[in-house]
């Protein structure tokens, strides 16, 4: 499947250009391109509306943006350069405190380091999942799913593993 991803700006956002964007929007942000690339190309075949970001700033530049288009769920990276994914979950967590428009705003962490996934699961602070690299992408459409679902809030928190 070839790459289905145009530049929104020169910010580092992207958005599809297919599918029939009638399910939730997510916003995948990763340093990775190539990962974001096959996020992208998956969830929106699954007919997600998927926006990509390089960095946990560009993420929030899109997602504070004059009349924001806010993501249902984000797909976080944490270890980026930056304020990485640890900068963007404190910014979020204010941002939902100051304006009740992001509460419906989930964060589901994909990361490498799965030795944080005990600091993300006990602390509470504010994720719905924490999902182990490398991940299958038919797993991580299913924990999109689960994510997505009614009922699923803020400190209900799941934690997804890769399939062995």
């Amino acid at each position: 499947m070839g790459s289905h991803v145009k530049e929104m700006d020169t910010k580092g956002i992207e958005d599809t250009v297919e599918g029939d964007n009638t399910k939730s929007k997510i916003l995948v942000v990763d340093d990775n391109k190539h990962l974001l690339v096959d996020i992208h190309d998956h969830l929106a075949y699954e007919g997600y509306e998927v926006q990509t970001a390089i960095s946990a700033e560009k993420a929030l530049a899109y997602i504070e943006a004059p009349n924001p288009n806010y993501p249902d769920l984000v797909i976080l990276d944490i270890s980026m350069p930056g304020i990485g994914g640890i900068g963007f979950l404190k910014r979020m967590n204010e941002l939902k405190e100051q304006n009740t428009d992001y509460s419906g705003v989930e964060v589901m962490v994909l990361t490498a380091r799965t030795a944080m996934r005990n600091f993300f699961m006990t602390e509470g602070i504010g994720i719905c999942g924490f999902v182990e690299k490398p991940c299958d992408m038919g797993d991580l459409l299913g924990y999109v799913k689960k994510a997505l679902s009614p009922g699923q809030q803020e400190g209900n928190q799941t934690q997804y593993s890769p399939t062995p």
